[in-house]
C-alpha cells in the first residue's frame, strides 16, 4: 500500500510504527526498494533486495510468501505467471513446512499452480495427502477443489471411453468411483459453507443428469423390447402362411 505524499516511506509494508534505529531505517528503505522494483518489473534488483531482506532477523519474510513466489521464477516482462513451473511448486511445498500458520492458503496456491499447468491428477494427489488432517479437513474451499477435480477426471474418463464406445455399442458413462467422491466432497463443502452456491448447484446438476440418464436407459430398453416383439410377430405371421 502506497503511503500519502509527504510521509517518510513510500510503502506501508511493515506497519505504521516508525523505526527507532538506523538499521531499521535501512530495512524500511530496502522494503520500499523491493516494492518499487516489483511495480516496475525490475526483477533482478527486486531479487537482490529480497535476498538481503531474508537475511535480516527483523524482516518476517515468511509472512510475505506471495512475494517470494512471484520472485521465484520472475526473470523478465515475458514471464507467463500462469504456467506451473517446477521451481514454484518446490517453493510452495517448502513454505508449507516453514509457515504452518498459512498452510491452507499455500495449499490453495499450490493447487492453482498445478491446475493451470494441466496437472489435475497431481493436484488431486496433493489434496488427498493433506485433506484427512486438520485444518484442511474443515475447509470448504478445499472440499470444493476436490469435488471439481474428481468431476473433471470423471469427465476425462468419458473422453477416453468414446473411442471404444463405437466398438462395444455402449454409451460412455462417468467413472462411478470419481463421481461418488465428487458428491461426497461437494456435500461436505455445502455443510461447511451453506451460503456458497457452487456445491449446491453442482449437486443439483449431477442429480438432474443422473435422472436423465436413467430415463434414457429406460427408453432404450423399451425400444429394444418393441423391436423384439415386432420381429416375433413377423415370424409368426410368416409361419402361418
Amino acid at each position: 500500500m502506497i503511503r500519502a505524499p509527504g510521509q517518510e516511506y513510500l510503502f506501508d509494508s511493515l506497519g505504521s510504527t516508525s523505526p527507532n534505529s538506523s538499521r531499521k531505517v535501512h530495512i524500511r528503505r530496502l522494503v520500499d526498494l523491493l516494492e518499487l522494483c516489483i511495480h516496475r518489473r525490475d526483477w533482478p534488483r527486486a531479487k537482490r533486495a529480497w535476498a538481503v531482506l531474508t537475511r535480516c532477523p527483523e524482516f518476517e519474510w515468511q509472512k510475505m510468501w506471495q512475494t517470494g513466489l512471484l520472485l521465484a521464477t520472475s526473470l523478465d516482462d515475458t514471464l507467463d505467471i500462469d504456467n506451473a513451473d517446477p521451481r514454484r511448486l518446490d517453493y510452495l511445498r517448502v513454505m508449507m513446512l516453514r509457515c504452518p500458520e498459512n498452510r491452507v492458503s499455500i495449499l490453495q496456491e499450490l493447487l492453482l499452480q498445478l491446475i493451470n499447468g494441466g496437472q489435475h491428477r497431481e493436484a488431486l494427489d496433493e489434496l488427498e495427502l493433506y485433506m484427512p488432517s486438520f485444518p484442511f479437513q474443515d475447509n470448504a474451499v478445499l472440499h470444493m477443489y476436490a469435488g471439481l477435480l474428481y468431476l473433471f477426471l470423471a469427465d476425462l474418463h468419458i473422453s477416453h471411453e468414446n473411442a471404444s464406445s463405437h466398438a462395444t455399442g455402449k454409451a460412455p458413462t462417468l467413472n462411478p468411483q470419481y463421481l461418488r467422491e465428487c458428491k461426497t466432497h461437494l456435500r461436505r463443502a455445502s455443510e461447511l459453507d451453506p451460503s456458497h452456491p457452487v456445491p449446491t448447484s453442482l449437486l443439483q446438476h449431477l442429480q438432474r443428469k443422473a435422472a436423465g440418464n436413467v430415463h434414457q436407459d429406460n427408453a432404450n430398453e423399451s425400444d429394444d423390447g418393441s423391436e423384439f416383439i415386432s420381429d416375433g410377430e413377423g415370424a409368426d405371421t410368416e409361419s402361418k402362411k
